[in-house]
């Protein structure tokens, strides 16, 4: 398999009230279609969203691959992806941030 990269911009936010600032400001910087991964301890705040957003709940499990497809397919054509969670949400959100701009499924850029 030829190597390969991937570009996407990346912003980590922690913190006590940053998603009043920060989250809330970055998607309705470009609100046409968002994608909020979150874990079941941060569902109030996806539901928050929700009215704007499309929504998955992660049930905290560890991430199959065919999870990640799906997500993957489900962010194509958004404009924003946002995590909100643990490392699993974080990392489930990163492989769905690449879709917008790889066309294909998931497994086309992982197998070649």
């Amino acid at each position: 398999m030829e190597g390969f990269e991937f570009g996407i911009r990346t912003k980590i936010v922690f913190g006590k009230g940053r998603f009043e600032g920060s989250v809330k400001q970055f998607i309705s910087s470009d609100p046409t279609r968002v994608l909020v991964v979150v874990d079941r301890h941060f569902e109030w705040v996806g539901r928050d969203l929700a009215p704007r957003s499309t929504l998955y709940i992660h049930d905290g499990k560890e991430p199959s691959f065919e999870l990640a497809s799906d997500l993957f397919r489900l962010a194509r054509g958004c404009t924003r992806i946002v995590g909100i969670g643990g490392g699993s949400v974080i990392d489930l959100a990163k492989v769905a941030a690449l879709a917008p701009t790889n066309p294909g499924e998931l497994a086309d850029h992982i197998t070649g």
